[in-house]
């Protein structure tokens, strides 16, 4: 990204994406970055559920997945603090705006507030498990005690994310 940041400047106004937000500090003159949180727990269950669906997915962390055959208790212990991992070295109260997906279209909606964009009405929640039963997956008791063990860091990072998301969309009157 380094290499190319005279083309990211001149061609993109907005980069998006799953990716580590150290990848990009101290890139542009100015930098204001954003995050959407997912409970802890429900990610959890969601990433594995997805990984379960999408078998074909060209990643070495995909293949080695369901070569593992992993129960959902396993891959949360394999794959501890996901969204903790993302943030980097970027401290939560850095970021410009937080979203919660469980308050999607709120987060929408603080997102176009705090950059001064409109964004596509289309702006819909994509990769909704089709088989869900109900708009929150269940969580039984092993998968609750793996969370907390192995991803206490997001547990922690969510419960954050849930006071900023409230302070930033008081402050835009939200």
């Amino acid at each position: 990204m380094r290499a190319r940041r005279d083309e990211l400047l001149r061609d993109y106004d907005v980069i998006h994406g799953h990716f580590v937000a150290d990848k990009y500090v101290g890139l542009f003159p100015t930098t204001g970055f954003a995050a959407f949180f997912r409970d802890p727990y429900q990610q959890a269950v969601s990433n594995y559920q997805y990984l379960m669906r999408h078998p074909e997915i060209d990643h070495p962390g995909v293949k080695a997945f369901h070569e593992a055959k992993l129960s959902l208790t396993e891959f949360i212990a394999a794959v501890s603090d996901v969204q903790s991992r993302y943030l980097g070295q970027v401290a939560i109260d850095d970021l410009a705006m937080v979203g919660l997906t469980e308050q999607y279209e709120q987060g929408v909606a603080l997102f176009e507030a705090v950059f001064g964009l409109k964004l596509s009405p289309n702006a819909a929640r994509e990769n909704v498990n089709p088989d869900r039963q109900s708009e929150v997956y269940s969580i039984d008791a092993a998968t609750r005690k793996a969370v907390d063990t192995h991803r206490a860091r997001d547990v922690e990072l969510y419960r954050r994310a849930c006071e900023r998301f409230r302070l930033l969309s008081a402050n835009y009157g939200l």
